[in-house]
């Protein structure tokens, strides 16, 4: 199964599956400089997540809410056309 995420889309995904290797394709080199998150568990976001309690990485569990993020300038929230 593939699954086309334009540049910039948020994303995640959460494994059921002890053991489960995910392979994704990028469309450019790795810039860690260039990457930027939100939390998985934002209320605003309100997403179900199937795993309550996951192992997250260091840098997941860094990663701002949506408000902190737009607050900060690291979204754009698509209301400034400027």
């Amino acid at each position: 199964m593939s699954i086309l995420i334009p540049r910039g889309f948020a994303h995640g995904f959460q494994s059921l599956e002890d053991n489960t290797l995910m392979l994704y394709a990028v469309d450019n080199i790795y810039n860690p400089e260039a990457e930027s998150g939100i939390r998985y568990n934002d209320h605003i976001l309100a997403i179900t997540w199937p795993i309550s309690n996951p192992t997250l990485s260091k840098k997941d569990q860094s990663w701002p809410t949506l408000d902190e993020a737009v607050k900060a300038g690291l979204l754009s929230t698509g209301g400034d056309k400027s």
